[in-house]
């Protein structure tokens, strides 16, 4: 590009150029005096070099237009890709959290199930001992009938 508006400048100035590269870096610039162009000429070389950098300079933007193109796309499916996978663990914590919810709640009326049945246990117990002991005294009264007996006449 350099080498280009150099041999423009040079052409301008000093009618024509020849740019020769003999390593890469090291250029090599003749000028030659020959007939000088008119202003003509240097204008269309002129403008033949801006609308090449001019096409060169679209082909560039058009270029990078795509890219950035591609890029907010890429960008819009990496978004799109990550709430789908945040609604899917939400949907997996949810579920598992009902599954939790559901077996403690059976642990809990199976818990209270074993507890009643610990408590109807514990009460045919006392009712047994009750009876038992209301049989007793029952029994202890019609057996010694006459000790009350003497008991009230004296």
């Amino acid at each position: 590009m350099t080498a280009f508006v150099l041999a423009a400048v040079a052409a301008f100035s000093f009618g024509q150029v020849s740019v020769d590269c003999e390593k890469q870096g090291d250029w090599k610039v003749s000028l030659e005096r020959e007939v000088a162009p008119d202003g003509a000429e240097v204008a269309k070389l002129t403008l033949d070099s801006a609308e090449a950098m001019n096409r060169r300079a679209d082909e560039k933007m058009d270029a990078y237009t795509k890219r950035i193109a591609n890029v907010e796309s890429e960008g819009r499916e990496i978004i799109r890709e990550a709430k789908s996978k945040a609604d899917q663990e939400a949907r997996a914590i949810l579920d598992d959290a009902g599954e939790r919810a559901s077996k403690m709640i059976t642990d809990a009326r199976d818990e209270i199930e074993r507890d009643k049945a610990r408590a109807r246990e514990d009460m045919k117990g006392e009712i047994k001992d009750l009876a038992l002991l209301a049989a007793s005294k029952i029994l202890e009264e019609e057996i010694a009938p006459n000790e009350r007996q003497e008991q009230i006449v004296d």
